[in-house]
């Protein structure tokens, strides 16, 4: 199988090297601007390097695209203008899930196949065994065939089950604001936790949440938030009064308030009595967020519309 890598940065650099272990034959490594990294890759596999995608990615049977997610549909749209039917393509770049269906509508239009990849993890920390979950017509001859070589070349691609391309992606944007969030989270809360000298004693009284599954812990957070929001709200505020009192950054915290106070206004003349299941709670907490999405948006058009006209240019 002839493969061939669009992108020569540091998840293509990664793959390179295990598919080129196979010996099943020469990698093709394509990038516009390669860099030395690059350079010194190709010379070490003894794979080509070119720097147009569409003059040598015909003569493959595999395209991995590992470019970032602003090239995505242009990289699928390239491919497609290739003349190789039965071509598949795997797409590695974090886009939006409607350009990965976009890109896969495309190849699929002129006999290609695609597949959207999400890499669930850190290439620099996890290698060529980082974590990958795959979305698309994985009962195609073809598919199955690219799948086998990338798992003997010690890829960990996992198929998501009963997916279509872009699904892959919504995940991996949801995990990151799972990932994300938690990550401004911890800058705000170590930074004050390191000034006030209790950094390794606040990880002993968050010991506790070692002790519960991630999944049981999340959904118990926002079960219990519609019935204990106002309560919580309080801490908050105090939580962001100490840090403002030592005159330490505060970002997240008004945003936090901001979510809390939304949901004890809405749910004060509710009085919950018992704690919902986890489904409820969140039907009713995105009703409460598209609620709320409204009114600011109605207060931000009110501000446009009476905002007194700017000189003319």
């Amino acid at each position: 199988m002839r493969i061939g890598i669009i992108g020569v940065g540091e998840v293509g650099r990664c793959f390179a090297p295990a598919l080129s272990q196979l010996g099943s034959a020469p990698i093709l490594l394509c990038d516009p601007r390669p860099t030395r990294a690059a350079e010194d890759l190709a010379r070490d596999l003894g794979a080509g390097l070119v720097g147009c995608a569409s003059e040598a990615l015909g003569a493959c049977d595999l395209v991995l695209s590992c470019v970032n997610g602003a090239a995505a549909g242009e990289i699928a749209a390239t491919v497609a203008d290739c003349d190789a039917p039965g071509q598949v393509l795997f797409d590695f770049a974090t886009a939006s899930p409607q350009v990965k269906r976009d890109a896969a509508d495309a190849l699929r239009r002129c006999g290609r196949h695609y597949v959207d990849v999400a890499i669930m993890g850190a290439v620099s920390i996890g290698g060529v065994e980082t974590p990958l979950l795959a979305a698309g017509d994985e009962n195609a001859e073809a598919v199955q065939s690219a799948r086998d070589l990338m798992l003997r070349a010690g890829f960990r691609l996992a198929w998501l089950a009963e997916a279509k391309p872009g699904d892959a992606a919504s995940l991996k944007l949801l995990r990151s604001v799972f990932t994300k969030g938690l990550e401004a989270l911890a800058v705000e809360c170590l930074v004050a936790a390191e000034h006030f000298g209790v950094r390794h004693a606040l990880y002993e009284v968050l010991s506790d949440v070692d002790g519960t599954p991630l999944p049981a812990f999340l959904e118990m957070l926002v079960s219990t938030h519609l019935l204990h929001a106002e309560r919580r709200l309080a801490e908050v505020e105090q939580a962001e009064s100490q840090l403002r009192d030592a005159d330490l950054p505060v970002r997240l915290l008004p945003c936090i308030r901001g979510l809390f106070g939304a949901t004890a206004t809405a749910m004060a003349q509710e009085r919950l009595t018992e704690t919902p299941s986890p489904g409820e709670a969140l039907k009713r907490l995105e009703t409460i967020g598209k609620s709320v999405g409204r009114v600011a948006k109605d207060q931000s058009t009110a501000r446009t519309e009476n905002r007194e006209p700017g000189p003319r240019c």
